[in-house]
């Protein structure tokens, strides 16, 4: 369990993830697996692409603080762009202002890898630039194909609408409708890492009272708390990556 994963019997401590984006969700549960963890305690090469990150994220910061950028082979919502030439118009350039907003910036091969968070919802920039340092500038979007041209075009109309506001409009960003679930999950797995009982799991996340002799009394209400069991660890071990 992460070392700063919140009590899992308390409810209200995860309720901020209940408006949380799918990438956040995909890191809650990376940080939580144990490979994952114990690759980055060692300083295991190679960690970050095997993991679909850019660069490796401290497992024991939570999605803002720990700021982690996925490689677009494994979030296709990753928006390609590069730098254009200035244009007459300056409605049509990027703030500087708006750059060093960024959470993260992680440069390598020409490309600078950006995120933008509020913490619950993310944008993500794979920017080919020849130059370096903040300035106002101009630039064009890569995005090809028909299926494959889905994800990086909802980024970049989340990405025009940020770049001009500077915030994150609710309307483009709606909530996941199994947030609720995810939530579950991550309680549960947290609640096994605790050293939580199936028994426990149940009373307290399937809000039900279980029997002492619950395999004869209420079998079904096992069967659930086994279920929950079994698909939070699924999700930590590798569910996490369908989210992406």
């Amino acid at each position: 369990m992460p070392p700063t994963a919140p009590c899992w019997q308390d409810a209200d401590a995860y309720a901020h993830l209940l408006g949380a984006g799918r990438s956040v969700f995909a890191w809650e549960g990376l940080r939580r697996n144990a490979a994952y963890r114990a690759e980055f305690e060692a300083g295991a090469s190679g960690m970050a692409e095997r993991w679909g990150l850019v660069c490796p994220a401290p497992p024991s910061l939570a999605f803002q603080a720990a700021a982690p950028l996925w490689r677009r082979e494994a979030h296709p919502h990753v928006l390609e762009a590069t730098v254009l030439p200035a244009c007459d118009d300056p409605s049509d350039h990027i703030a500087p202002a708006l750059w060093s907003g960024a959470a993260a910036v992680h440069a390598s091969h020409g490309v600078r890898h950006i995120l933008f968070t509020d913490g619950l919802h993310a944008l993500r920039l794979d920017l080919s630039a020849s130059r370096a340092g903040p300035w106002p500038v101009r630039i064009g979007y890569r995005i090809a194909g028909l299926t494959s041209a889905k994800a990086p075009l909802a980024t970049l109309q989340r990405w025009l609408r940020f770049a001009s506001t500077g915030t994150f409009t609710g309307a483009l960003f709606p909530a996941e409708a199994r947030a609720r679930r995810w939530v579950l999950l991550l309680r549960a797995h947290d609640a096994l890492a605790f050293g939580a009982t199936q028994r426990q799991i149940a009373q307290h996340l399937i809000a039900r009272v279980a029997p002492s002799n619950w395999r004869t009394e209420d079998p079904a209400l096992r069967l659930r708390a086994q279920r929950l069991a079994r698909d939070a660890r699924d999700f930590v071990r590798t569910g996490w990556r369908r989210l992406l």
